[in-house]
């Protein structure tokens, strides 16, 4: 069997679905079982974004600007069968594909932002010309995939409840954790922390797209009322900033707060276990997620860990972390409280969170992969 996949997020700072698809390619290649090879779009060679696999895998280049690129790719349909090698399976690893392939469409839906929640997301607003291409073009090449992607029950109900697909169509394959997010001991992780200023004092840790979806706004509002009532704790925010302009409020809320606030941007994939180990808490308020890797990140490095009880979440940290309604600032407070006045408490998610963690594995997600590749292509 020989499979194409769409590599072109490759190309760019890997964090969300970059991630997952390096962390799943090298996965499927370490199993073998068939034949790959990574598509990319765009005028530039990827270079060292694929090296890895240099030995393993062959690449294919439509060296088209990406803007272009983007809308053949969408609204035109354009055959990309001769760029891939005419592979018999063709796997976008990133919300939809062109109609038109002789490849069988393989299709990863990682979540339904642009329907589930439009008016939180104004980039993906109608009025938005980019988005309003997206979202009405996204959805007839649903019709025409052989197979479906969700990353979690809960993005393929919401799949189900949106679009007209035959549920067999669609499996869920969740994500994995990477192997290097452990706990680390204070010696492991004190060169990372004293790098970003984080020293001896306690904090709190939040790590994602600082973005309205994420909530940041009531998770610095309740870490204001905690402070207030004599909190020791820093709040430290790890994340680039989303692209909407009401995320500059975010960034004015934190800012009022002075130092007790640490705004790290982006941190480098192997940094992340550190600053994951030494929190007092992991606090994640998000609005909605088609899986949610960071709190299950967390998890496995022994930080305990609040989160909302929404969407894909519940289904991701079980009984492993404490769950909070995102929209109330009064239980996101509660709940971060409760976690740091109780070591039984914490010593007991601490536990549980590990175990967990290891239910989640990247060669899993190959594994159930590559069943869905052998069922695409017939």
């Amino acid at each position: 069997m020989r499979v194409a996949i769409e590599a072109t997020v490759l190309r760019f700072r890997p964090t969300g679905v970059g991630h997952y698809l390096r962390a799943l390619v090298d996965a499927l290649v370490a199993q073998g079982g068939a034949e790959y090879l990574l598509h990319v779009w765009g005028w530039r060679d990827p270079g060292a974004a694929l090296a890895r696999w240099d030995s393993a895998i062959e690449r294919r280049i439509t060296r088209l600007p990406i803007r272009l690129a983007d809308l053949l790719h969408l609204r035109l349909g354009l055959p990309v069968d001769a760029w891939a090698g005419w592979p018999d399976v063709y796997h976008v690893p990133d919300a939809f594909g062109p109609p038109t392939l002789r490849a069988r469409l393989v299709l990863t839906v990682h979540d339904l932002i642009p329907w589930v929640l439009p008016e939180i997301v104004p980039e993906a607003s109608t009025a938005h010309p980019m988005r309003a291409g997206y979202l009405r073009y996204a959805p007839p090449s649903l019709s025409r995939v052989a197979a479906i992607i969700a990353i979690s029950e809960s993005t393929r109900r919401d799949l189900l409840e949106r679009f007209a697909v035959p549920p067999e169509r669609v499996a869920v394959v969740p994500y994995g954790v990477d192997p290097h997010f452990r706990p680390l001991s204070p010696a492991e992780r004190a060169p990372v922390l004293a790098r970003y200023g984080l020293g001896e004092q306690p904090y709190l840790l939040f790590v994602g797209r600082i973005e309205l979806r994420k909530n940041v706004a009531r998770l610095l509002d309740a870490f204001a009322r905690l402070r207030r009532q004599g909190l020791p704790h820093r709040l430290v925010l790890v994340g680039s900033a989303g692209n909407a302009e009401p995320v500059a409020a975010l960034y004015a809320k934190a800012a009022a707060l002075g130092p007790a606030v640490a705004l790290l941007d982006y941190v480098a994939h192997d940094e992340l276990p550190a600053l994951y180990s030494g929190a007092a808490a992991f606090v994640w308020p998000s609005l909605y997620e088609g899986f949610g890797l960071p709190p299950l990140e967390a998890l496995a490095c022994g930080a305990p860990v609040v989160t909302s009880d929404v969407a894909s979440l519940p289904e991701v940290v079980g009984d492993a972390a404490l769950l909070i309604d995102p929209t109330s600032v009064e239980a996101i407070a509660a709940a971060v409280e409760r976690l740091l006045g109780d070591a039984a408490l914490r010593a007991t998610l601490r536990a549980r969170g590990l175990e967990r963690a290891r239910r989640f594995t990247w060669a899993a997600a190959a594994r159930a992969t590559r069943e869905v590749y052998r069922r695409a292509a017939g």
